[in-house]
């Protein structure tokens, strides 16, 4: 008698249960109305279990005052790093982040910035680079150029001439290095090998520098270049566009959102689940949206300096169902003020 009643307590919770479910993913399901039946709605925990998902659109998201991305857009996760089970915006080296889908551009300018002070910033570097050029592109050219100094006995100038793609066997940037021109004489990379040389005998690259010369073939992995957070991300196509540096990144899994908090917003990021820190707001099981309070150009947000500009024209609202929109001004703009 006492094991058919828990049998029947036991059903009837199973059942609950399952209706509750049923009910909750028809809501879900009517929330992504576009979603196709041959791609499940898929929802998965953060690594940490306390890491939050980020959303970013039209950002640009500085690392750095003169280092950034140019997102278009991007779907990744924030996680804690360490003891720490807290996404901390005053400590950019207490998470990374995770990239897993979306399109981001890197500006020659921060291409030149990585190279100078992070690649080539040990005593007597055999290279002094002087620009980063993307010329007209034909479809699929993918051509970079880089100009500078090379020490070859004395310092000659010099034109690299490259083609980018992207490695899937180690997830790098690789740059076919072409031809090289010098003091007037253009030398093809075949040419090169007849006389015993290759690029990699012509700039030598210590160790640890996030950059590896083999023969002709430049390998960069440039989110290792990239002051904290700790960016990663898988590559499915890299290329020239829009006069910048075009990086599409991909991933197996699929995250959903549910709508923003303000859902006429253009320009902003996205924040949603684990524990957040920012400013003076401890968030837990957050749902935080970082507005552009400019929508006519990208959001340039400082994650170095975020404190700081929304001190200077930011506003936060808090809404019933605990959701927080943080509308603040474009980095540059606030320090103009």
């Amino acid at each position: 008698m006492i094991k058919n009643l828990i049998i029947l307590v036991l059903a009837t919770a199973i059942g609950i249960l399952s209706t509750h479910y049923y009910l909750y993913r028809n809501q879900i399901r009517e929330s992504y109305p576009n979603q196709k039946d041959d791609h499940p709605i898929r929802w998965i925990q953060t690594s940490s279990r306390k890491g939050s998902f980020m959303l970013s659109k039209n950002v640009k998201f500085r690392s750095k005052e003169n280092v950034y991305l140019n997102i278009e857009e991007l779907i990744g996760e924030l996680i804690p790093l360490g003891t720490s089970e807290i996404v901390n915006f005053d400590d950019i080296n207490s998470f990374l982040i995770n990239c897993h889908s979306g399109t981001v551009y890197v500006p020659r300018e921060v291409i030149e910035t990585l190279v100078r002070d992070y690649i080539f910033n040990y005593p007597e570097p055999a290279v002094r680079l002087e620009s980063i050029e993307f010329p007209p592109q034909k479809d699929g050219e993918n051509i970079i150029l880089a100009r500078g100094e090379l020490k070859f006995v004395i310092w000659l100038n010099f034109l690299l001439k490259g083609r980018v793609s992207v490695d899937p066997e180690d997830n790098s940037i690789t740059v076919i290095a072409e031809e090289i021109t010098s003091v007037g004489t253009s030398y093809a990379k075949d040419l090169l090998g007849l006389v015993g040389l290759d690029i990699q005998k012509l700039i030598p690259i210590p160790e640890g520098r996030g950059l590896e010369i083999i023969q002709n073939k430049i390998k960069v992995k440039p989110f290792g270049l990239f002051p904290p957070p700790q960016l990663n991300g898988h590559f499915e196509d890299v290329g020239v566009r829009k006069g910048m540096l075009y990086l599409k990144l991909s991933s197996e899994e699929k995250i959903l959102f549910p709508p923003p908090v303000d859902k006429s917003a253009k320009n902003y990021i996205y924040l949603y689940k684990g524990d957040v820190k920012f400013g003076r707001l401890m968030m837990v099981d957050a749902r935080l949206q970082i507005v552009d309070q400019d929508p006519s150009d990208l959001f340039d947000f400082s994650i170095e300096n975020y404190y700081q500009t929304i001190t200077l024209g930011g506003t936060a609202h808090l809404f019933l169902d605990k959701s927080v929109k943080v509308s603040m001004p474009d980095f540059d703009d606030a320090m103009r003020k």
